[in-house]
Order: structure tokens, then sequence, then C-alpha cells
């Protein structure tokens, strides 16, 4: 490390690896010149610290791509079919392969094989340290991925080892063999109806003023997490006899049993729930937007996303080439809407040539929701390429405004030499919603480079185009949601510091969730601070909420839903766990509709009484799930 002072003070630093590569503050190598072997038109690899070289098709990696590393000898070799990987390797710098990995068609490992090179006399292997093992190879079942065994041989291929694997799918939870579902069944039944009785009680001490709990209990521990395999196992048998309802009888939904790490592989994340009437419930999962009704999942083929009003009359639905917006789903159409063809009309003026490609495919923009308004004539597209307010004769991009278009342009010129072709927003965590009566929308979301942010509130009836009423933009955080109550007097504004993004800090660094007046949006300057209070001070992100009464349900990235009042106090909790990504409530009020990470739905009823089976303080029934996991077919629970 090399430290520039001026009078006393640090003022730059750089940082060097081994071989006097110049590196930056995350260990990327900046500026690497090619050595070696590395053929001239190879590209460099910041991700993987290694130029690369190969070819595309459908703007898509195909084929064979090769690797080299920052001494110019060939360290890598991957074949991808159509960006997706298909098999990897890794040489040793002497070219004889060190690791070897292939993949199924569904995405998870089939197989892996890595060895020590012959100057490496010690590696650890699956059983220990072990010098006569010159190679392990390691097998895994066609179905989902797990492990199923692995063998240890020495140079000339003799199996020196060989063992069989029952685990979870990371190889750390060693899982229990029963010899029926119902021998499991009543494990899994027992314990469970134990865990929540204590770890309910044992939460009451945090929530409750009345408990019991004697200071210094330790936490209560799930005594299933050796069963997630046969739970698993239960709910994909069940579901394909059309009898998911036999599953949940014999195995209660529950998460705490099963690991994170399988949660994790499988689960996909759930990004937009809209909850209707009848019953109808539509759930966006990366990319596909689905028809949930009782036990039945139904892929709706050729839609990108959806939304609705907030009083549900009016439900949009995005195909690939239109926005329809429909009374109730799939009623009558009212009215057909355009996706954007650009940004900002004005910034094609200030800069020839700028990228417009993304625009001919939707499905590119990285779309999250559509907002509708209260006479279902209006729309607002969310999507990681802008927000856009729509109307039949007219698109206006809303966010981000022009001025800062123009700096990111600047940017990308500064990085690229004046290169626009590629350029493209990838805004982090976009979102906007109209107020209850139309009158006002409120956009935001964090720009990721160069890093900016600001929160956006408009004026919308009275005028051909919409009237910027206040702006807020703080050097240290962005507003990762922002909600209008439908009571017609608040807003939500979940404000996220950049510091509990992705760091060591996400689990101290506490985040405020503002209460802002509605009918002081015109009063005062432009500037976005009247805020009347805060629904919430935590640690950890709000990245979804529904409007109750007269406060807001928030789902937060710690698995929690908080039922919290304008006054910052809390009402009753649920843990889901994961990141909870997306709510609802539908029409009626009766249903709770949650959405997490890990490729859960799941259904609450609001009861009389406290449901069995759930980490909670509430009134509720867990009513049904549904499963969106990779390597299976959507699942109910």
């Amino acid at each position: 490390m090399i430290y520039h002072w001026e009078h006393g003070q640090v003022v730059t630093s750089q940082l060097f690896d081994i071989d006097d590569n110049e590196l930056d503050q995350y260990g990327n190598i900046i500026n690497p010149v090619k050595k070696g072997n590395t053929p001239e038109d190879a590209l460099w690899n910041a991700e993987s610290n290694e130029w690369e070289k190969g070819d595309y098709a459908e703007n898509q990696k195909h084929g064979v791509w090769t690797g080299w590393n920052i001494r110019g000898e060939k360290s890598s070799e991957t074949i991808y079919g159509h960006g997706r990987v298909k098999e990897t390797k890794r040489f040793h710098p002497d070219g004889t392969v060190s690791f070897l990995s292939e993949y199924a068609p569904k995405g998870f490992t089939k197989y892996i094989m890595h060895s020590r090179s012959e100057n490496a006399t010690q590696q650890h292997f699956p059983q220990g340290l072990a010098d006569e093992v010159f190679k392990v190879e390691s097998f895994y079942e066609e179905d989902h991925g797990y492990a199923t065994s692995w063998r240890g041989l020495d140079k000339e291929g003799n199996i020196l080892e060989e063992h069989q694997t029952y685990y979870n799918i990371d190889n750390q939870i060693e899982q229990v063999g029963f010899d029926s579902f119902e021998e499991a069944s009543v494990a899994w039944k027992e314990r469970g109806t134990k865990f929540y009785h204590d770890i309910n009680w044992w939460l009451s001490q945090y929530y409750e003023e009345d408990h019991d709990v004697p200071a210094g209990t330790p936490e209560p521990v799930d005594e299933r997490e050796g069963m997630e395999r046969v739970v698993l196992e239960a709910l994909e048998a069940f579901n394909k006899e059309g009898n998911p309802a036999k599953a949940r009888e014999m195995f209660p939904p529950a998460y705490e049993p099963i690991s994170k790490a399988t949660w994790n592989h499988f689960g996909k994340n759930i990004e937009h729930i809209v909850a209707l009437g009848s019953g109808i419930l539509l759930a966006r999962v990366e990319g596909n937007v689905y028809n949930l009704q009782g036990d039945q999942v139904n892929l709706l083929e050729g839609v990108l996303c959806m939304g609705s009003s907030k009083n549900k009359k009016f439900v949009a639905i995005g195909y690939k080439d239109r926005i329809e917006v429909t009374e109730g789903f799939q009623g009558s159409v009212v009215t057909t809407l355009e996706y954007p063809k650009k940004y900002n009309e004005a910034l094609y003026d200030m800069y020839v040539g700028l990228n417009t490609d993304v625009f001919n495919h939707p499905e590119y923009m990285n779309l999250k929701e559509i907002k509708v308004s209260a006479d279902g004539k209006k729309a607002l597209l969310v999507s990681g390429e802008g927000i856009y307010l729509l109307e039949e004769s007219k698109t206006i991009q809303l966010y981000p405004q022009l001025e800062k278009l123009e700096e990111m342009v600047d940017h990308v010129i500064n990085q690229t030499a004046g290169d626009l072709t590629g350029f493209d927003l990838r805004l982090s965590y976009p979102n906007a919603d109209f107020s209850i009566d139309d009158r006002y929308v409120v956009a935001s979301s964090m720009i990721p480079s160069p890093v900016l942010a600001g929160t956006c509130i408009y004026k919308i009836d009275g005028g051909d185009e919409p009237e910027l009423l206040k702006y807020g933009e703080q050097a240290s955080m962005f507003g990762i949601l922002n909600q209008f109550h439908d009571n017609g007097k608040d807003m939500l504004h979940a404000a996220c510091l950049y510091a509990s993004i992705n760091t060591n800090w996400s689990d101290s660094t506490p985040n405020t969730t503002f209460r802002l007046d509605v009918s002081q949006i015109e009063n005062g300057d432009d500037e976005l601070d009247n805020f009347a209070g805060g629904y919430r001070q935590a640690p950890g992100r709000v990245l979804a909420a529904c409007p109750i009464e007269d406060g807001f349900g928030l789902g937060v990235d710690g698995g929690y839903v908080w039922w919290q009042g304008p006054d910052a106090s809390l009402k009753g909790y649920i843990h889901l766990g994961g990141e909870i990504t997306a709510m609802d409530i539908t029409p009626d009020k009766k249903y709770l509709l949650v959405g997490t990470s890990q490729g859960q739905v799941v259904k609450y009823a609001f009861i009389s009484e406290r449901g069995i089976g759930m980490i909670t303080n509430m009134n509720l029934k867990d009513e049904k799930r549904y499963l969106f996991f990779r390597t299976f077919e959507p699942m109910v629970w």
C-alpha cells in the first residue's frame, strides 16, 4: 500500500498485489497489461480477474470461452449454451486440469472433479487431509442436484476412498432417513408443535409486557433440521398426485427447519403480488406472471408484468407489445397503453447516437410493476430503465429527471471515450405510486453509476405536464420504497442508507421509514423534508409495504413483517424468513399475501385467534403457500 500525504493527512492511497499489479479497494486489478499467451483481442473480466475470449449468439455467450490469468497463462475454459454455463474447467500453471464441473440442463451441478498439481503435497478433501488422494470426484442426482457420492483417487486412477451421501443441498446437514412419509409426519408434527410453542413464548419477552420468560433463557432450537429433504420429497410427490392438501396435513408448513442454503438455492424471487377479489392472486416470479387460484398455479403466457389500481377496480397486464388496462382481471379493456420508445425526448437532442436498443425489447427493461390510476386511464411503468407515466396519447419519463440523465450520460462518455452504444440505466430499487385521488405521483430509485438517488413528488392533475413539487436527495441515503396510504392522508417514505446495502453494517445500521403528511405536499419550499414522524427505525431494508388501518405493514429483509402504527408503535409481527419482497391485501381486507426472495407466496387469513404453526403475535391463520423452486414445478403447500 502506498499512501500520499499532504499536511499530515492521507489524501490518496494505492494498493498492489505481489506481482505489482495495482488493485482497487475490492482487490480487482486496475488497468491490466496483456502478458504471455494472452490474445490481443481478449477482454478483461474484472469480476473473475482474467482475460477472456469467446463468441456470442443472440447477445449471449455461446460455445467455448477461454480465460488467461494476469501472467498470460491459460487459466479457464467455459462452455456456454446461449448464456447458460454447461461446463467449467480451470487449469494449473502447467496446463493440467485442476477443476472440472459439469452442469445439468436445469442448471445445477451434476459432476465435479478437482485435483492437485504435482508440486502440491497437501490438500483438504471431504474426509480430511489426505496426501495420497490426488483427485476427488463428486456425483449428483439428476432431479434437483443433491450430492449422492464422492470418491478419492490416486495418480493412477485407483479408488482410495468412496462414500455415499444423504445431505441437504450444500452438503452441510446430514438428512434423516424414514421408511415412509407417515413415519416422518409423526416426527415433524411432534417436534414442530413443541418448537412453535417455545419460540413464541421466548419472543414474548421482546414484544409483550406480561411475558413470563426468565432472563437469560436461550432461544429454542427447531429439532427438525435433518428432515428438509423428506419434506420436499413429500411436497413434490403429493403435488404430482394433485393432492397438496395431504402434504399440508401431514407436514404443516414451516420455514425454520429447512436450511437457508436450501431456500436460497431453490427459491425464486417473488417480485410482485396483486391480490384481487374472488380469490384471484397474481404473482410475478423472476419475469414470469402466474395466476394463483386455490390449488391451481397457471402461467400467463406472454405476460411480462402486471399491476392494479389501489381499489383493485382496474388491472394492468403487460404483454410484449402493449399494456392493457381492464375492469377487474380479464374484464373489458378500458385503456391500451404503449411501452416507452426511448428515454426523455430532450436527451436525444443533446447526445447524438444515444442507444435505445433496450426499448425494442421490453422484456430486457428489468420491469418491476405497473401502477394504475384510480380512473384506469393512466399507469406508472416501474422499471430498471426508468419510471414512466403512460397515457393513451403520450409517455413521460418521471425518473430520473433530465438533469440526472445528463449526469449519467456524461459519466459514460468519460468512461468509454464517448461510446454511448451500450448506455443503459440499470436502476436499483425503482418504485413509484399514485395517490388515492390521482393528484400526486411519487417516484424514486438508486442510480448505481454514478451513484445518485432522489425522490420526486409530482402533481399530475390540472395540467398537460406533471409539475415537480418536491424533490429530496441526500448523499447518504435513497428512497428504497415510497407508497401512498389509501386513507388519502399519509405517504410512506422508506429511507435506506447506502451503508446498509450489502455490507457488514446492515445488521446494525438503522434505516428510518418516515410518514409524510399529504396535505402539506404543496406547502413550503420544494425540498422533501416535511415529514410528520416515522413508522419505524430499525436495521434492515423495507422492501415491501401495504396500508393497514392508520398505519402500514412493512416487509423487511430480515424475514419479518412488522405491523406499524402512524406513531411508530408496533402492533404485531410475523416471521416468514428470507427477504420480504412483495405484499398486498385483498380488497375485502380479509387476507394478507406475502412474497419472499426464497420462492414463497403465503396467504394469511385474518381471524379472531392466533393460528398454530407460525411465529407471530397476531390473529392470523396460515391458509396456503405457493412454492416456486428451481428444478421443481410450482407447488402448493
